[in-house]
């Protein structure tokens, strides 16, 4: 498995942890039935991403601008929070910034 599954894998479990505890908020032990298993993936996704990855850059970049875009896109569509031009123009500097920084690492 190459490195950025990993990481890809971590921001998406990131993301989805995020956006359960915003939907359904904290839930005396229930939550612990989702959240640790999500936990886990994150953290093991990361783990192999920056074990595996050629640089520390080119993880946290990756990282950085996938939980923000996933982020922004869970918030939009399941959260459905409204969306101006200040979140757009947002949303594409952090992905086209990422992608640059991840591959100035090469």
């Amino acid at each position: 498995m190459h490195w950025y599954v990993g990481t890809l894998l971590g921001s998406i479990a990131l993301v989805a942890l995020n956006t359960a505890q915003r939907l359904y908020g904290p839930r005396e032990w229930t939550s612990y039935l989702f959240v640790i298993p999500l936990l886990l993936v994150c953290n093991q996704g990361f783990w192999w991403g920056f074990h595996h990855a050629p640089n520390f850059i080119q993880v946290w970049f990756l990282g950085t601008g996938t939980v923000a875009t996933l982020g922004w896109l869970s918030h939009v569509f399941i959260l459905h929070e409204p969306v101006n031009e200040y979140h757009i123009a947002g949303f594409v500097m952090i992905f086209v910034g990422s992608i640059l920084l991840a591959l100035g690492g090469k």
